[in-house]
């Protein structure tokens, strides 16, 4: 009986394999671990867009990083119109976020819920086959038109992916895995750093000892992740403080990485066309330097900062310590 799951679902791969292109690429990391930062640098590679957090929201009027609003912005508003994003009006973000299984909008609980509910079975029983095929296809037909109006658009051959949604990638491993070959940038940072801005900033979390839990679940889940890439895919670990000490020995192996050569990344801004990123307003004034914030130290007590390692630090320190003078932890599947 799994046997013939199987086959369906193979055979249901094949059907929608138009859809593909080689590699696609992700940064992956929680909010606060300088990812904004990183696409900007990558961005100014002149074969590379990265557009931070990527995709526009509709709850507000976002402003892009060439000082416009997403629907002022060139091109954001060209891009609007060419992918025909009004028919998903209903959506918290420009592109969907899941796709739309049962309701008016893909973000809704009960859709939200049964987006995990499928990738989870279908990872282990690849059992749903044909259901929900139409959907599972126009997300990916507008996602891959929205990655192919990037690369078009600024003459990228390759797009990385900056959302830091976890679905996605996992979502391509699932269904599309024996031609779509994942490859994760999996950006880690003290996790002190992140309970204090999570915290005491967004207040996204009551306290120290909840932050650093979501920090470590988030983290294990992406190196769990990375274990299990398959058709070739690619991992790579890269530490926020690393990045900061050693730029331009860290950036040139990202760029090995995705493929592409040298180029020197960390200065201002080198070209205003492609600028036009999402992300937090720090950097909306960066100037292409690095410096990893230390006020953690003073901003937590001796006593929080002993609740998160608590939590943290079995796992934490393993990375930490596997070639951490490189700044960089590589694996091929």
């Amino acid at each position: 009986m799994r046997l013939l799951l199987r086959m369906r679902f193979d055979n249901l791969n094949q059907m929608e394999s138009q859809f593909m292109r080689t590699d696609y690429y992700f940064v992956l990391s929680p909010s606060y671990h300088g990812a904004t930062v990183l696409a900007a640098l990558l961005n100014n590679h002149s074969r590379i867009s990265c557009l931070g957090d990527t995709f526009p929201k509709r709850s507000f009027t976002q402003t892009c990083t060439c000082r416009k609003t997403v629907w002022d912005c060139p091109f954001w508003s060209q891009l609007y119109k060419a992918l025909e994003l009004r028919r998903f009006e209903s959506e918290e973000r420009w592109i969907p976020r899941f796709p739309q299984l049962m309701g008016s909008a893909s973000h809704g609980a009960l859709n939200r819920m049964a987006n995990l509910a499928m990738l989870a079975y279908d990872q282990r029983l690849a059992a749903t086959g044909n259901f929900f095929r139409s959907a599972r296809r126009s997300h990916m037909e507008t996602y891959t038109r929205f990655i192919d109006y990037v690369k078009q658009s600024f003459g990228s051959p390759i797009f990385v992916d900056g959302s830091k949604q976890l679905f996605m990638p996992l979502f391509l491993q699932t269904y599309f895995g024996h031609v779509a070959r994942i490859n994760i940038i999996h950006l880690m940072r003290d996790p002190r750093a992140f309970a204090f801005s999570s915290v005491y900033k967004s207040q996204a979390y009551s306290s120290v000892s909840c932050s650093a839990k979501a920090w470590l679940k988030y983290h294990q889940r992406v190196k769990r992740f990375g274990a299990t890439l398959n058709n070739q895919g690619r991992y790579i670990q890269v530490h926020y403080e690393d990045l900061c000490a050693s730029p331009k020995h860290c950036l040139d192996n990202i760029q090995s990485f995705l493929g592409a050569r040298s180029e020197c990344l960390d200065r201002p801004v080198v070209s205003q066309r492609k600028h036009h990123l999402m992300g937090n307003a720090s950097i909306f004034d960066f100037g292409g330097k690095l410096k990893a914030s230390e006020k953690f130290r003073s901003a937590l007590s001796a006593t929080e900062q002993q609740a998160v390692r608590r939590v943290t630090d079995e796992f934490y320190s393993v990375q930490r310590t596997t070639d951490s003078a490189n700044g960089l932890r590589r694996r091929v599947a």
